[in-house]
């Protein structure tokens, strides 16, 4: 079986991801890196934010390529 999740596709299909800009982060998400790479957040980077029960985000690329894997949040392990 392909596991194989496309973020693309679940955020249409199911509206589970948000797409957001840096401006709308909070100063203290802003002040967080992401879970998955440890990078902080650029304004010219895009953003994801799942609809999990704490609402988390990362960096489009990282969490597409965590999707590649698991199908769930890294943090709270919600399945999106």
């Amino acid at each position: 079986m392909d596991m194989h999740i496309d973020a693309t596709l679940l955020e249409e299909t199911t509206g589970r991801i948000k797409n957001i800009l840096f401006s709308e982060l909070t100063e203290e998400q802003k002040q967080e890196p992401c879970a998955i790479c440890y990078d902080e957040y650029q304004e010219f980077q895009q953003i994801r934010e799942l609809q999990c029960h704490g609402k988390h985000i990362f960096h489009q690329k990282c969490i597409a390529s965590w999707f590649d894997r698991n199908p769930t949040c890294p943090l709270c392990r919600t399945r999106i």
